[in-house]
C-alpha cells in the first residue's frame, strides 16, 4: 500500500475545517443572499475535498509541498472574511482565491501520477 502524501493530507484537513468554519456560519446567518453565497462557496470546497481525496495516495513533489504552503497561508484570509462577511463580494473573491490556489495543488498532484 502507497503511503499518504502529508501536502495533500494537509490541504485536506485545511479544507474540511473551512466546511466546517462555513456551516458554522450557516447556522448564525438569516440574510438569504449571505446563505446562498455561503452555500454556492460549500459546494465548492466540498468538491475539492472530493479531488484532493482522489489524489491523496501520490507521491510527493517539491512544488506540491510550495503550492501547500501558499494553502495554509491563505486560509486565514477566508476565515477572516468568514467572520465579517459584512462584504459578500469580499467573502466570495476571497473563498475564490483560496480555492484558485488548492486548484493549483490539484493540478500538481494530477501531473505527479505515475503513467
Amino acid at each position: 500500500m502507497s503511503q499518504k502524501n502529508p501536502s495533500l493530507v494537509e490541504v485536506q484537513n485545511a479544507l474540511g475545517d473551512l466546511a466546517d468554519s462555513l456551516k458554522a456560519a450557516k447556522a448564525k446567518i438569516k440574510d438569504p443572499d449571505k446563505l446562498t453565497a455561503i452555500n454556492h462557496e460549500l459546494i465548492e470546497v466540498n468538491h475539492r475535498i472530493t479531488m484532493v481525496g482522489a489524489l491523496i495516495f501520490h507521491q510527493q513533489t517539491a512544488a506540491l509541498t510550495a503550492a501547500v504552503k501558499k494553502v495554509a497561508a491563505a486560509r486565514q484570509d477566508v476565515e477572516d472574511e468568514i467572520q465579517k462577511l459584512d462584504k459578500l463580494k469580499v467573502f466570495v473573491e476571497t473563498v475564490a482565491r483560496f480555492l484558485g490556489l488548492v486548484d493549483e495543488v490539484i493540478a500538481l498532484a494530477k501531473v505527479a501520477i505515475p503513467a
